[in-house]
């Protein structure tokens, strides 16, 4: 293997593991980021000095990608496999308009020397370029699990598969078909466009989230509009009342009727407790989010507990009523028999701590773990899920199942933000 063949295995090496480190790598630990340049830059040398097939070195590549990005990503394979099958289209992406370009000068590039350097240095030159533009492009969004994302790595692999076979057949056959060509150069646009598209749609998941701040904030408006005109009601219903209530009492009390006496003072009590939940968790916020909550809870006569252990909120008030209102929207809507929620949340060393937990029947987390809709109506479920994980990953911050008589969800997020 030439000294050029080297630079060039090097450059590729380093392109491959940047993309990775400028996506994920927070903490910038390039340690790591040379340590698997060197094991990309070994395995490519080995592969190319040997001649194995294209595809084998494909498979090889994206095991060294997974494993980096596994690393700095341990709890989202899915996106780590997305973010593997990407940075692969971009060098595909980069060697096909590499060869438009050196075939407008050269007939047959594969054939001469001078056009298969030139050929090589545009490639990598086009690689590295694509590589700074497209991480900063993929950072913007969050990868969320849904079931857009599986048909979208499906295609990719599939079409990977695809063209390393072509390139295979290209390569040991010393020759330059360009039907082959042309269908080489079609595969990697439209795995390019598949990539771009799926990006895309998270802006419309941002969207949402922007839309359901707004809705939500309209709703709390209206609803403790509502509360507090049924308050004054009640108010006045019980200040009518409340004169005939003390004259039966004293009635009863001059006529040693005290048994009778304290039945009404219980049986009233009992109305308090019935129609009053209180929501004074000692946070004005959280007493806001719950607000909106209290005819739900009301409705299906659910024993609320809330826990609050709040210093200090590193976010923005109106993610974390998106957060709070979504994952208690989950409890009552998928709550058990026993009929109990529990908030617990406040600062631990430094992080706010989030969970909730809801009494189930049955466990949810074997049968589906990735926690994705089973309801028909895809565009309109999943969104409170998918607007949690977006507000997360803004933040940083990460978040837990775990089910058994409970299902709970549990959700750090770091008091110092380092947000990109």
């Amino acid at each position: 293997m030439s000294s050029f063949d080297i630079i060039i295995n090097i450059i590729e090496a380093f392109c491959y593991c940047l993309f990775i480190f400028l996506v994920l790598d927070k903490n910038k630990k390039f340690q790591y980021l040379f340590l698997f340049i060197f094991i990309f830059f070994i395995n490519m040398s080995i592969f190319n000095y040997y001649l194995f097939p294209e595809i084998l070195l494909t498979i090889t590549n994206f095991l060294i990608l997974f494993i980096y990005s596994h690393y700095l990503n341990k709890n989202e394979p899915i996106q780590n496999l997305f973010l593997v099958l990407f940075i692969s289209v971009i060098n595909d992406i980069s060697a096909s308009i590499a060869m438009i370009m050196t075939i407008t000068f050269f007939q047959f590039p594969f054939y001469d020397g001078n056009a298969y350097i030139l050929l090589v240095l545009l490639s990598k030159s086009i690689f590295f370029t694509l590589t700074l533009i497209c991480s900063k492009y993929v950072k913007t969004y969050h990868i969320s699990k849904t079931k857009i994302l599986y048909y979208c790595l499906f295609a990719l692999i599939t079409l990977n598969i695809i063209y390393s076979s072509l390139s295979d057949f290209i390569f040991y056959n010393n020759m330059f078909d360009r039907y082959i060509f042309t269908i080489c150069i079609c595969i990697n646009l439209l795995s390019f466009f598949i990539c771009i598209i799926f990006l895309e749609s998270r802006k419309e998941e941002e969207n949402k989230l922007t839309m359901q701040r707004n809705i939500l904030e309209l709703k709390y408006q209206e609803n403790i509009y509502q509360e507090n005109q049924k308050s004054i009601q009640e108010l006045n219903k019980w200040k009518h009342d409340m004169k005939h209530i003390f004259n039966t009492i004293r009635y009863n009390i001059n006529n040693n009727g005290i048994d009778e006496a304290k039945h009404i003072i219980d049986k009233y009590n009992n109305i308090l407790d019935i129609n009053h939940l209180s929501v004074q968790s000692g946070n004005e916020l959280l007493d806001y989010i719950l607000l909106t909550k209290i005819e739900s809870i009301k409705e299906q006569g659910i024993h609320l507990t809330i826990i609050n252990n709040i210093n200090r909120i590193p976010i923005d008030n109106s993610h974390l009523s998106i957060m709070i209102g979504n994952l208690l929207d989950n409890a009552i809507e998928n709550i058990g028999k026993d009929k109990e929620i529990m908030i617990d949340i406040g600062n631990v060393s430094s992080y706010l701590y989030i969970k909730v937990m809801n009494s189930i029947d049955k466990p949810v987390l074997k049968d589906n773990p990735y926690l994705l809709t089973t309801k028909n109506n895809t565009n309109n479920h999943g969104i409170g899920l998918n607007s949690i994980y977006l507000i997360l990953d803004k933040y940083n911050g990460k978040i837990a199942f775990d089910d058994g008589d409970y299902f709970t969800v549990k959700i750090i997020i770091p008091m110092s933000l380092t947000n990109y």
